[in-house]
């Protein structure tokens, strides 16, 4: 039985501009858009699109009873770096309270569709934030490196600067282990230890500082089965500059011990696992679409797209829940136009759209490697 709520934002024409998910005490939403949902249609301006997103957000928390004080998380996606500055107002606005504001990271990428702005968050229901503070580690939209939500912390962008002095290292493996200490440290300064990580976002600068980050990585978790799960993504917006990584992570404080999670068959590219559980709480490392039999599967979207979905559905139920506990899929693709194919299969294992988790769709990050991949949260029962 699902415990899902979704409350959906959509035209007379059927043009979806928002979704807002409920599901064991969590908020998740899909892509939301700057589309108009009177009439479907997209403004042309930038500054136009970014209000609407924002106005579409609060009318989705309006509607599932929700509050803006109960999202952890904003991400904000932009197709192009200019328009940054456009999303500050319809901010500030939303987030009047500049001392106690969710964290948030803006990702660039192109967008479908003439879209030039969506959002997407996660939040926990009944809880208000509350800042953890850190001077000389992030210089994010606020002061704060991240907040606290219950028991649910969710960190802002964490890049490898020394705290005391301000300033990276040249040496990339040095700079990337301070960025470890740094997220360290927040953790602790929101009331935990490193062994409370659930997830952990890996931006870095190119493929060329991968192989340093893999070995920071398993500096920092050197035990295979004890790892929180990670998504490393290539930030081209980093090309140029000092910062070599960012991370964002996400923590459950107080709930017992992490347990790793694994899909028989699937082997394993990288060091981490396929997912990680705390309390009630699920977060996936990328789902691919291998499948598990050890046989090639086919690289069509169709494909991949099912054995992702066969294979979330075996990584639910080794978490102890089902499909009906999954709050949020975002999905990276190569090409928009996979989504057809990608929804088709979607229908399969959630024919119900007042049923569903949400969905956010993105060309970012894995582009030249694989047509499809998921990444997941879920949130079992109302713990």
């Amino acid at each position: 039985m699902s415990h899902r709520e979704v409350v959906r934002l959509s035209a007379p024409d059927g043009t979806v501009a928002g979704q807002l998910v409920q599901v064991g005490g969590m908020l998740f939403s899909s892509s939301i858009s700057g589309r108009d949902p009177r009439t479907g249609a997209i403004d042309r301006e930038p500054a136009g699109q970014a209000e609407t997103a924002f106005s579409n957000l609060r009318t989705l928390l309006g509607r599932a009873g929700a509050r803006s004080d109960e999202l952890g998380l904003v991400t904000v996606c932009l197709a192009d770096a200019r328009h940054a500055r456009l999303v500050e107002g319809p901010w500030n606005t939303l987030f009047a309270d500049e001392r106690n504001r969710p964290v948030r990271r803006i990702n660039l990428y192109p967008l479908p569709d003439g879209e030039l702005i969506q959002l997407q968050v996660i939040g926990v229901g009944g809880r208000k934030r509350r800042p953890v503070e850190f001077p000389g580690v992030s210089d994010g939209p606020s002061q704060a490196v991240g907040v606290r939500m219950g028991d649910v912390a969710f960190s802002a962008p964490i890049d490898g600067r020394d705290p005391s002095s301000g300033r990276r290292s040249d040496d990339r493996k040095s700079q990337m282990r301070q960025a470890f200490r740094n997220m360290e440290a927040f953790v602790r300064e929101a009331g935990g230890s490193k062994e409370d990580l659930i997830h952990v976002l890996i931006f870095i600068r190119g493929r060329d500082d991968q192989k340093d980050m893999l070995d920071v990585w398993l500096e920092e978790f050197p035990v295979d089965g004890e790892r929180p799960a990670r998504k490393a993504i290539f930030d081209e917006t980093l090309e140029g500059e000092s910062r070599i990584i960012e991370l964002l992570c996400v923590a459950v404080l107080g709930r017992g011990r992490r347990l790793d999670l694994e899909v028989p068959g699937i082997r394993k590219r990288h060091p981490n696992p396929m997912g990680c559980k705390v309390g009630n709480l699920v977060f996936s490392s990328g789902i691919g679409g291998d499948d598990p039999s050890g046989r090639a599967a086919s690289n069509s979207a169709d494909v991949r797209a099912m054995f992702c979905l066969e294979n979330t559905r075996t990584l639910m139920e080794a978490a102890g829940g089902s499909l009906a506990d999954v709050g949020l899929i975002a999905i990276t693709v190569n090409d928009y136009a996979d989504e057809v194919a990608i929804l088709r299969q979607w229908r399969r294992f959630f024919p119900d759209p007042a049923d569903e988790p949400a969905r956010h769709v993105m060309a970012y990050g894995g582009r030249g490697s694989y047509s499809v991949q998921f990444h997941v949260v879920a949130a079992l029962g109302d713990e």
